[in-house]
């Protein structure tokens, strides 16, 4: 588990901006209709008069040639409610991006602000070239929108409050949450657009995975459009079950073609009409509803035999999608990337044996008429002779399906579809491991073969590990993992869903017993054997219904200590200095002995134990309008097999009485920020901003 030292911090890439004049009306906005009185009125008048006054001569910067990015993400919505790769996802792609010369900020936790988006849209979201929010997804048709941090009173962004995107610097916008871009609410946001590119989502549900970072590493080092590199990294990261749809809405068909600022062609900002387009791509659309016999007390385990790549094999496996060229290698996290690439494709390979092959000039891009498809059962024969010809039949896989990448355009105002296009076919392969009869379905163990016009293979996907029995385990009943998810929420998921529906009710709908297959851009010493819990979560007074899979951790070897903070209480508050008791406890599972280090995102590592008293804790840093952003502390309890696990409470330290009365802004990294010091103006700016003049 992770336990990112920083992880709440405002972090600050670059701060070369100015102070915006225009940030005054901002606060008019935001207090328009409590400001009727003729009094405030007037106080209104003299701070903007003052301000304009304090800001003269600073001139307004014009950064539309610079390349810049900007993160939002949360991880911590509560301690059942928590995420551990949003920070990789929204401030991966920041990072990656910066490594190539991009400046950029992101905000983490309660530093991410829904208003960035809306009435400050102009210094941050609408300032940089591209910008990502990762985090919950709040499901309320036809506004379904990003969940931010529960402290903010307005924490769900709607396509309804942000009306111009783009109309500054915006080029792309990526939503990393669930149903942002669903049937009933993508219409609305493709309303929002006012020169923004693209908009890239979810039609459907998506989990918690660093899909931001893999999807700047597809356009940074593989050189994939923005668009196809969105489709890709949900590929590679997104577990393969039920449905997952991703989603790009762009302006005009042309926009599906751009790429990143300095990485290849990008369109000119497109006029604004009342038509959009739109691109569907099914990443996953396996049913893993298998039931085996679900009492039965141990599961056959199977080891993972490592693949061994080679740039022969990789030069070898291009030239049978007829790529020719050298093979060059990159490295990610430690993890080694072979590549070939010519005029027309690119094949990838990981150490691992992840194989993917992308037609550059055909997969995912812009169409103006319908392709001459196969027949789905020609699409189906095709399929086959690609994995005979490769080598790579598996002898325990199966055709499962077939599946349709679609191009379509819209109404903005009804959403009703004018046109639409298949663009390509996907054949599906899936995997059972057959064991004494019994059939063990194997999650993330997939093959796609994707047939486009006139029967090309124009893309492939194999993620696929080669295995080998080395004997049993046991594993807990399926109603204890059923408790363990009831009680630790994502925490006990292999992988965290990322939605919220507010007033639902969990329903469980089937449970299976099979394995779950990390990534294959990753190592994995043995399948993950774990009950996939079929759920919906259901709000009967809106009649919505979310379905997913919750993948729990079947037997015991593979469930990390369950770790509870005792002391003190989530979203405690305490004086300066004075000393704070912290305890926690192994509740269940987990080899002793056990170590426990404590860490707060603000002063990083604590102490070492169960329990510690700490007194010198920093102030609670103040963020805009005064707010006091609490330490995230955070419990690693790591057993003797080197599993580790992490619970959360939120505390706030009070600042130290301050000896005189100021106003201190201070706007996120990679902005600006107001210091206005005691007098007419601070005064005024005071009680205006809370409301009591």
């Amino acid at each position: 588990m992770k336990h990112g030292v920083n992880s709440g911090i405002r972090h600050k890439i670059h701060s070369n901006r100015k102070v915006h004049k225009h940030k005054v009306l901002e606060v008019h906005r935001h207090f328009q209709g409590k400001c009727g009185d003729t009094m405030r009125s007037i106080l209104f008048f003299l701070l903007v008069v003052l301000v304009v006054q304090n800001c003269a001569g600073q001139q307004i910067l014009d950064d539309d040639k610079k390349h810049e990015a900007g993160a939002e993400w949360v991880n911590h919505y509560g301690r059942k409610d928590r995420f551990e790769y949003c920070d990789d996802s929204g401030g991966g792609l920041v990072r990656k991006l910066v490594s190539i010369g991009w400046t950029g900020w992101e905000f983490g936790n309660s530093s991410a602000w829904e208003c960035d988006f809306t009435t400050c849209q102009d210094d941050y979201a609408d300032d940089v070239d591209i910008v990502i929010f990762s985090g919950h997804g709040r499901k309320l048709e036809p506004i379904n929108g990003p969940l931010f941090s529960v402290f903010m009173l307005s924490d769900h962004l709607t396509p309804l409050s942000c009306r111009t995107l783009g109309n500054k610097d915006l080029e792309w916008m990526a939503l990393d949450c669930c149903d942002a871009l669903s049937n009933g609410s993508f219409q609305n946001w493709a309303s929002s657009m006012h020169g923004l590119h693209l908009i890239l989502g979810f039609k459907t549900k998506c989990y918690d995975v660093p899909l931001g970072k893999t999807f700047a590493e597809k356009m940074i080092h593989e050189g994939l459009t923005v668009m196809a590199a969105w489709f890709t990294a949900a590929d590679c990261e997104e577990p393969k079950n039920k449905e997952i749809v991703a989603r790009v809405i762009g302006e005009t068909a042309q926009m599906g073609s751009d790429y990143l600022w300095g990485l290849g062609n990008v369109s000119p900002d497109p006029t604004v009409d009342s038509w959009f387009y739109y691109w569907d791509h099914v990443v996953s659309c396996i049913d893993y509803s298998n039931p085996v016999d679900r009492n039965q007390g141990e599961i056959p385990l199977f080891k993972v035999i490592p693949k061994e790549i080679t740039k022969d094999y990789v030069k070898w496996i291009g030239k049978k999608f007829c790529i020719r060229g050298e093979v060059h290698t990159y490295e990610i996290d430690g993890i080694v990337y072979y590549v070939v690439r010519d005029e027309d494709g690119i094949m990838t390979v990981s150490e691992h044996g992840e194989i993917r092959f992308i037609d550059l000039t055909r997969l995912w891009m812009p169409l103006e008429s319908q392709p001459r498809l196969p027949t789905e059962f020609k699409a189906k024969e095709i399929a086959k002779r690609v994995l005979k010809w490769t080598r790579l039949t598996p002898d325990d896989g199966s055709l499962y399906k077939v599946c349709t990448d679609t191009q379509a355009k819209a109404d903005k105002m009804t959403g009703e579809v004018i046109e639409q296009i298949d663009m390509n076919y996907q054949v599906i392969f899936n995997r059972e491991i057959d064991y004494e009869g019994v059939m063990y379905p194997v999650v993330n163990s997939i093959i796609k073969v994707y047939i486009g016009e006139c029967g090309r293979t124009t893309g492939f996907f194999y993620s696929w590990r080669d295995v080998e029995l080395v004997g049993t385990i046991p594993v807990i009943s399926p109603d204890e993992a059923l408790d363990l998810f009831l009680e630790q929420g994502n925490q006990a998921a292999v992988v965290g869903l990322k939605c919220e529906c507010e007033e639902c009710e969990l329903v469980i709908e089937d449970i299976s017993l099979g394995y779950y297959q990390t990534n294959t851009s990753e190592s994995q010493d043995y399948l993950v054997p774990v009950y996939i819990l079929d759920v919906a979560y259901v709000n009967q007074e809106e009649k919505e219904k979310i379905e997913a899979e919750i993948m729990v951790p079947a037997a015991p070897e593979f469930i990390p200590p369950i770790v509870r903070i005792t002391s003190p209480e989530d979203d405690s508050v305490f004086r300066h200095g004075e000393p704070i008791a912290f305890a926690g406890e192994v509740v269940a599972f987990g080899e002793p002995p056990f170590s426990f280090e404590w860490y707060s995102d603000i002063d990083g590592h604590l102490e070492s134990g169960p329990s510690i008293v700490v007194s010198d804790l920093s102030p609670s840093p103040k963020e805009r309008e005064e707010v006091l952003r609490p330490h995230i502390i955070s419990l690693v309890v790591t057993d003797s097999a080197g599993r580790s696990n992490t619970d959360f409470v939120r505390i706030t330290i009070k600042q130290p009485e301050e000896s005189s009365p100021s106003m201190h802004m201070e706007e996120p990294a990679g902005s600006y920020s107001i210091l206005v010091n005691t007098g007419i103006l601070g005064v005024l700016g005071f009680f205006l901003l809370r409301g009591k003049l």
